[in-house]
C-alpha cells in the first residue's frame, strides 16, 4: 500500500493524513494484520479524508541472484582471499536478501582462482 501525495497537495493535506495514522493508535503491522483486504486498510488510513485509488497491481518479491553473481563476487576477493577458502575445500555463500544458499566445491573454487587476480 503506497500513499503519496500528488502534487497540488498542500501541507494541511498532508498532516491531516499524519494526524489521521497517528489517531489509529496501532502501527502498520498491527494494521496489516486486522484488515481483511487493502481497501479496508485504505478506508482505516484515510477515515473521512478524500482519496482516489490511480492504480491496483500485484506486488511479489524476486531475488536475482545465482551461483554465477556469488562466483564473480568470489573473484573478486581475489587469489588470496579464494585461497583461503580453499583450505577447507568448499565454501557456501547465502544470499542475504532471499536466504538461498550456494555450495562452492573445492574444484569451483579452484577454477574461481584461476580467474581472480
Amino acid at each position: 500500500l503506497l500513499i503519496q501525495p500528488l502534487p497540488g497537495a498542500t501541507e494541511a493535506d498532508i498532516q491531516a493524513i499524519e494526524n489521521r495514522i497517528g489517531q489509529l493508535g496501532v502501527g502498520i503491522s498491527e494494521l496489516v494484520a486486522q484488515s481483511q483486504s487493502v481497501d479496508e486498510m485504505l478506508e482505516l488510513l484515510m477515515g473521512p479524508l478524500p482519496y482516489h485509488v490511480l492504480e491496483r497491481r500485484a506486488v511479489g518479491f524476486t531475488c536475482n541472484c545465482s551461483k554465477e553473481r556469488l562466483s564473480d563476487t568470489l573473484v573478486s576477493i581475489g587469489k588470496k582471499g579464494i585461497a583461503d577458502l580453499v583450505s577447507d575445500e568448499k565454501a557456501e555463500m547465502v544470499c542475504h536478501f532471499c536466504n538461498e544458499h550456494y555450495q562452492f566445491t573445492l574444484e569451483e573454487l579452484l577454477q574461481l582462482s584461476e580467474q581472480a587476480e
